[in-house]
């Protein structure tokens, strides 16, 4: 069985109108769906301007459809097509063609109250120009909203959002909706969004706390009351999604809602005050994780805010990978589908065109990685949302789907290495900590484990342990729990008497009772250790670091106008330090050996491959995930351990040989790509 024949997994595509033709009897609906090779379970149709959902009335008179929404913001060309003048009706039309071939039809919109026609003239829809106080603080980005605030009435907007999107969902007999951009977040983050309007007021209705009138409330809000902003809007967003589902459950939609801006469940908290834990108690069933980083490691300084260093893009894959990881982890439940980086003809980005091998990378990183629940093993993600399916052609449609036949991995016992625990309660206390003196949270360890070749490849709440599958070949249940200090007492205690091999990564003065030190950093600002419950005889590794490094919780945060593209700055732990704890990892847990490193000119030590292994039901199978940061070949020989009898590779050629030399193998792996080889060890 390959991804595209498996009932377990979903597949959607997000596409503008200009990806389908209306001069076409059925809109090209055929033709869009002979190319793809599949059948999605569903289209999800951008049409960003508001004025669509505003605008509406009924559909018993033809109308035209703005241009800003018969493509993306009314750009005027694709490779495929000019943009087309489409009609209400055609749109209607385009919904019934999808539905007579089985494909579920979503409305996405962002919050944007305005766009720049063809003449350069900026246009508004009629309610938006008569209530400009919902607009988002300072911002002229084609008028976005804050859907949290309220009219001069005193007049929810979301009331009036969602009752009009109700509306345009049943007329169109739309299936669904994705909360997308600026609907699900606000589009500024949190210190940005602070202003004397109205959100500041719904602040000091519920809190009781005043900003004084002689101060900026920016800098008021920044240096005394920050986290009490951050959990006032957790909980509009709260009450957002909570009326917003209900209603849409009462018209009898689904819905997908975005994640913040990328964010996973820490930095959607620090960034934009929207907490993913409640959700599913909400009514959320599917997400759509804004997996970004094939593509945000290409983009210039103009195109994602500031000039990112080649550290900071080589980092992006484990970053997002660890993000996508808690996202899921947070929301078990929920069904977690990452968008999937192909390209966007108005930004003007292309993976598939420019970077396609970091588009097999992501899919295989993220199919294979796991989540261990009650229900058993799977992976991270329930399949892709693929972004934006316009003008694609058979052959690029053939290399997509081979990429996602090729990460699908079957008969899945579990994943080498470590598998991190998660905790919802954790993350309050993380961001107190964070926000106080820096504290590296969860997300931030893991990404920097991962960069450094630490087999890291599944995640499991606390009370998921005893559901974990028993130790066999390469799969042996080493947990990974990261500032073990900030679980609750009932947490960690449930923790250190699981039975499992246990480490713990935390700062050294916070290292609880019982652990045994095995790396040690020494520094100027805050001691960090990797340490193995009960005795060891392993001496201790002690590194330096000679970093300097100071703290301001007043002053020293993020810069205003920060966007989600910049990283969170943490305590400057040194590489060495990482490397060093991602060695033992791999030695303890009994995870197959891969090491390839470099010093770059500047000094700094890193590993320039990585691996998954992934142990099959069989103990004699196994599946290795190779990865390469640079971007060249590189050749990483990894050591299993037992002598391997085959090996073949499917990313590759028929025929293709890979190397192999007892118990070890080697290939070559594409330039910020991947290759998987699907292994059978000699018998004992």
């Amino acid at each position: 069985m390959d991804f595209f024949s498996s009932d377990k997994f979903e597949k959607w595509c997000w596409i503008e109108l200009i990806g389908f033709d209306n001069t076409s009897p059925d809109y090209g609906v055929s033709d869009f769906l002979d190319r793809a090779g599949f059948l999605p379970t569903g289209v999800t149709f951008l049409l960003p301007w508001l004025g669509f959902v505003f605008d509406h009335t009924d559909l018993e008179q033809e109308k035209p459809i703005a241009t800003a929404n018969c493509s993306y913001l009314g750009h005027e060309y694709c490779p495929e097509r000019r943009r087309q003048d489409w009609t209400t009706r055609q749109l209607k039309g385009l919904i019934d063609a999808l539905h007579t071939r089985g494909v579920k039809v979503y409305l996405s919109y962002f919050n944007l109250s305005s766009y720049t026609d063809d003449a350069d003239v900026s246009v508004s829809d009629p309610f938006h120009a008569r209530h400009p106080e919902v607009l988002e603080k300072g911002t002229t980005f084609c008028g976005s909203v804050n859907v949290l605030k309220r009219l001069n009435d005193g007049t929810y907007y979301e009331d009036i959002l969602q009752e009009k999107t109700i509306k345009v969902l049943e007329d169109y007999t739309f299936d669904g909706l994705q909360i997308a951009d600026g609907i699900s977040s606000a589009r500024l983050t949190l210190p940005n969004c602070i202003d004397r309007d109205d959100l500041l007021a719904q602040f000091s209705e519920a809190t009781g706390i005043q900003v004084p009138a002689d101060a900026d409330p920016t800098t008021y809000i920044q240096e005394n009351c920050y986290l009490d902003w951050a959990y006032f809007n957790t909980k509009r967003w709260k009450r957002f999604f909570e009326k917003f589902y209900k209603r849409l459950s009462s018209a009898g939609k689904q819905a997908f809602f975005n994640n913040a801006w990328t964010c996973g469940p820490f930095d959607a908290l620090y960034r934009y005050g929207v907490d993913y834990r409640p959700m599913p108690s909400l009514g959320a069933t599917h997400c759509m994780a804004e997996d970004v980083s094939a593509g945000i490691a290409i983009l210039s300084d103009q195109q994602n805010g500031y000039l990112m260093t080649d550290e900071e893009r080589r980092r992006m894959h484990y970053y997002f990978l660890s993000k996508l990881m808690f996202t899921k982890a947070s929301m078990d439940t929920v069904h977690v589908c990452p968008l999937v980086n192909i390209h966007d003809n108005m930004e003007q980005w292309g993976v598939l065109e420019h970077m396609p091998a970091s588009m097999v990378r992501a899919a295989a990183s993220n199919m294979n990685t796991y989540i261990y629940t009650s229900s058993g093993v799977q992976p991270i993600i329930h399949g892709p949302y693929y972004c934006l399916c316009d003008s694609l052609s058979s052959q690029d449609w053939d290399f997509i789907r081979a990429t996602w036949n090729n990460a699908f991995t079957q008969d899945v016992y579990g994943a080498a290495g470590v598998t991190v625990v998660w905790s919802d309660e954790r993350v309050d206390r993380e961001l107190q900590q964070f926000r106080l003196e820096r504290r590296t949270p969860t997300v931030q360890i893991v990404t920097e484990l991962l960069y450094a070749s630490a087999p890291i490849s599944g995640v499991v709440r606390v009370e998921d342990i005893p559901h974990m599958p028993e130790p066999m070949g390469f799969y042996s249940g080493t947990l990974l729990v990261t500032n073990p200090d900030l679980l609750s007492e009932e947490e960690l205690t449930q923790i250190v008497g699981c039975g499992h091999i246990l480490l713990a990564i935390c700062p050294a003065d916070k290292l609880p009772g019982g652990f045994t030190v095995l790396v040690r950093e020494r520094n100027s600002f805050a001691d960090i250790v990797l340490a193995v419950h009960g005795s060891s005889t392993r001496e201790e590794l002690v590194i330096t670091n000679n970093a300097s490094y100071e703290f301001d919780s007043k002053k020293d945060q993020e810069p205003l106008n920060g966007l989600w593209t910049h990283f969170l700055a943490h305590r400057p732990y040194s590489n060495e330090f990482w490397i060093a704890c991602s060695d033992v990892i791999a030695e303890l847990s009994g995870a197959p050996i891969l090491r390839m490193e470099v010093t770059t000119e500047f000094g700094v030590r890193r590993r320039i491959c990585k691996s998954i292994c992934i142990q099959k039901d069989d103990p004699a199978r196994c599946r290795i995930i190779l990865t390469n940061d640079d971007y060249w070949y590189n050749h990483p020989q990894i050591n299993l351990g037992r002598k391997i009898q085959t090996a073949v590779c499917p990313t590759k050629y028929p025929g293709y040989k890979v190397s192999v030399k007892g118990s070890a193998l080697t290939t070559l792996v594409p330039c910020r790509g991947v290759e998987i080889i699907d292994v059978t060890l000699a018998p004992q």
